[in-house]
């Protein structure tokens, strides 16, 4: 907080350099905060608790875990957290990498500043290694998307970078039309509450196309970051579209824009690691997230809170779909199990696995 202001601050040019170098300044603040996301967060959030720790939060990193307090507002010097992190700690912390001296001094610094929470930097992925996007082999037509419209009359299917549109009321299988526009693979496609739009997801773009004639509606990529895993309108008129993106083993996160602007509204770190499956609930309150961490949560549309994780996958969840009465929530996981839950107590009533099923030979093909 400035305290002082000389009178050259006074015209504008000088205002404005002042107010570019307070921004880095406060941004270089949360670089300890950064560290500890990218390093303690995955054993340390809200659903594994590791020695009962929780830093996904200031509330609860502030109350410590089994072995008392870690963060000393006082004395930060003296913060448990730090005696973890020198080669020589026992236990060292985090388990299989040593911070550098200058990460160690950013999260020194940052406990003395007030060890402050920042949502933007809780939201936003470690600086990309690679950026660029590889070009599809000659030939790649593999399907990695599909959707059928809210009338069931129609299927979009993302085919390598292209998005093929098949009306199903006829008998001829060949498209009624092929949109392109993407560099890589269309991983996800959505539809709008009434059909008009569809969105396909890419490497970091999302294409929003009028479905009537294909006409490009809106491109949203620079808020967005690796493979766009997911889609899905949210809210009874579709006010909003929810984008998963992020980085395999890193990040699974939500990135919401509001339809009518098509800006950015919120950015969310939903998961540790990839998003498989999203949906919207029928009567549009919930929309769920399926990921690579094993976990299934659901979020409140319009305040997109958490409103429970569902756990109990051992394997990637990579699907999850409402009942009809919204009542019960499915999901399905790479341990080749399908698990059933209810959305008011999140509690799971039945599990089927095909490892278990006991089928006649026939039913086997």
């Amino acid at each position: 907080m400035l305290r002082w202001r000389p009178r050259f601050l006074r015209t504008p040019i000088f205002a404005l350099l002042a107010t570019i170098s307070c921004a880095d300044v406060s941004l270089q603040g949360m670089d300890g905060l950064r560290i500890l996301k990218e390093n303690c967060f995955r054993c340390h959030g809200e659903d594994k608790r590791k020695g009962g720790l929780v830093l996904t939060s200031r509330e609860m990193a502030l109350k410590g875990g089994d072995e008392g307090k870690v963060i000393d507002l006082e004395k930060p010097e003296e913060s448990r957290i730090l005696k973890l992190l020198p080669a020589n700690a026992d236990p060292h912390m985090p388990p299989k990498k040593q911070l550098t001296a200058i990460e160690i001094q950013q999260v020194t610094e940052w406990l003395s500043d007030g060890a402050e929470w920042d949502a933007e930097t809780l939201a936003e992925l470690p600086e990309r290694k690679v950026e660029n996007w590889r070009e599809l082999p000659k030939g790649f037509l593999r399907v990695g998307a599909l959707a059928t419209s809210p009338d069931g009359k129609k299927l979009a299917v993302g085919r390598g970078k292209a998005v093929e549109l098949f009306d199903l009321s006829e008998k001829d299988t060949n498209a009624s039309g092929v949109w392109e526009g993407h560099h890589d693979e269309v991983r996800s496609l959505a539809w709008n509450q009434n059909g008009e739009l569809l969105a396909s997801g890419g490497f970091g773009r999302v294409l929003v196309r009028e479905t009537r004639n294909g006409k490009l509606a809106q491109e949203l990529a620079g808020d967005l970051s690796g493979r766009i895993t997911g889609l899905t309108f949210a809210g009874n008129d579709g006010e909003w579209l929810v984008v998963a993106d992020g980085d395999p083993s890193v990040s699974g996160r939500l990135v919401i824009f509001n339809t009518r602007t098509w800006r950015r509204t919120k950015t969310i770190r939903a998961h540790e690691d990839s998003i498989y499956g999203i949906t919207t609930s029928p009567n549009g309150k919930l929309v769920a997230t399926a990921s690579a961490d094993k976990l299934t949560k659901l979020w409140k549309i319009g305040s997109w809170e958490s409103s429970g994780t569902l756990e109990g996958h051992t394997e990637y969840v990579m699907a999850v779909a409402f009942s009809p009465d919204e009542e019960r929530v499915a999901t399905a996981g790479a341990d080749a199990s399908i698990k059933a839950w209810k959305v008011k107590t999140r509690k799971e009533f039945s599990t089927f696995s095909g490892r278990q099923a006991n089928l006649p030979k026939t039913d086997l093909l």
